[in-house]
């Protein structure tokens, strides 16, 4: 695949988690509303929040990983998250 196809595609991905976010976010009381969530939704959306969290953390390991010059690829161990300075990037 090719990195414009990847980026079209995990763009949408993005887009899709966060309106989730932002429904959850209102659920949870942001829109100033109650909404009377029982245990067992309560839990489901502190489930819904890891997996989005995961999946946005997937997401932007792949499209790093998929833009970056060989020559500077950054040792990556598992999902953990490396920094870099602009000039790395440039």
């Amino acid at each position: 695949m090719s990195l414009r196809e990847l980026t079209y595609k995990r763009a949408n991905d993005l887009y899709s988690v966060g309106y989730a976010v932002n429904a959850i976010g209102n659920l949870l009381g942001a829109d100033g509303s109650e909404h009377h969530i029982n245990d067992a939704d309560e839990n489901g959306l502190h489930h819904a929040l890891l997996a989005l969290g995961a999946l946005i953390g997937d997401i932007g390991g792949e499209l790093c990983e998929a833009s970056e010059p060989e020559e500077s690829a950054p040792r990556n161990a598992g999902s953990e998250i490396v920094a870099r300075n602009d000039s790395e990037v440039a």
